[in-house]
């Protein structure tokens, strides 16, 4: 397993912290930065005619809310943590700075969020001179796993956004983690249908989005972007000659690793609602966020 110190920087200096590190070297599985596998439902022919270009839309927290979600299951985990006498609010701390430690090596895997509260749980534990319960990181473990039993609420606007774009697009979405778990989430959403087809990513690299472009016959300078993250959704689209739109939404520490666009045509929108006239706009101009 090789593991990369720099990463663990953002972890801070000395006590809790710093145990942290060792523990993260000995638990948790490295998902190399170029795994890419790509799940591509047959395109739709629902439609006719001639279409004006391409979007790619993100899926969590752009057409389905997600982080509502983990801060859900997290506060659960907490209430546990509360009860073995620990301090709820070092631990919550503790677990944030370790699930985007965790990311960097584990990706967006089923497992990162459960393990980085059990992970919170017991460097505080023995920070405070006693040992882990077993029972009480089954818990904390469960409670985190709830997560995934949870169904993401809606946008109120993307059937909307997406009816409308539908006639003149081609739609695609492009949405990043555990296979399984993004399935489900497409399921529960009910967008499906209205896109040519559907990917699912571990991570989201400038080459993915060249193979979208590639798949469907889209070309950079008629296809866009939308997404709510500058690292996953916006900068590997124009590093790829795409244009984006970036959605002012709920955003994780992990996705807040980049705070600069990248080169390139981007509208800031603050909603959804606001997509369909952004792409339409004839005139395009780089809007700094």
């Amino acid at each position: 397993m090789y593991i990369c110190s720099s990463m663990y920087a953002t972890l801070g200096k000395g006590g809790v912290e710093q145990r942290a590190d060792t523990q993260l070297s000995q638990g948790a599985d490295t998902v190399p930065n170029t795994m890419s596998a790509l799940h591509v439902p047959k395109p739709s022919s629902r439609r006719s005619g001639d279409l004006n270009g391409l979007v790619v839309f993100d899926g969590d927290d752009t057409l389905w809310m997600l982080e509502p979600l983990y801060d859900a299951a997290r506060q659960r985990a907490g209430e546990i943590v509360g009860t073995h006498g620990l301090a709820v609010a070092d631990w919550d701390r503790l677990q944030r700075k370790i699930d985007v430690t965790n990311a960097g090596r584990m990706g967006l895997s089923a497992r990162r969020f459960p393990l980085s509260c059990v992970m919170a749980y017991q460097i505080l534990a023995r920070d405070s001179g006693f040992s882990p319960s077993p029972d009480a990181e089954d818990e904390i473990r469960g409670a985190a796993n709830g997560v995934y039993d949870l169904r993401a609420p809606m946008v109120a606007t993307a059937q909307s956004v997406l009816d409308h774009l539908r006639h003149s697009y081609r739609l695609v979405l492009l949405t990043q983690g555990e296979q399984w778990v993004q399935e489900r989430r497409i399921s529960d959403s009910g967008l499906a249908d209205y896109f040519d087809a559907v990917y699912i990513v571990n991570r989201k690299t400038p080459q993915d989005f060249q193979k979208v472009m590639d798949e469907i016959g889209a070309k950079p300078a008629d296809s866009w972007s939308v997404g709510n993250s500058l690292a996953s959704d916006i900068n590997p689209a124009l590093d790829r000659g795409m244009s984006a739109v970036w959605i002012d939404a709920a955003v994780w520490g992990y996705e807040r690793r980049e705070t600069v666009p990248h080169p390139g045509t981007l509208y800031a929108a603050k909603e959804l609602a606001e997509v369909p006239a952004l792409v339409a706009q004839p005139t395009k101009q780089l809007v700094g966020v």
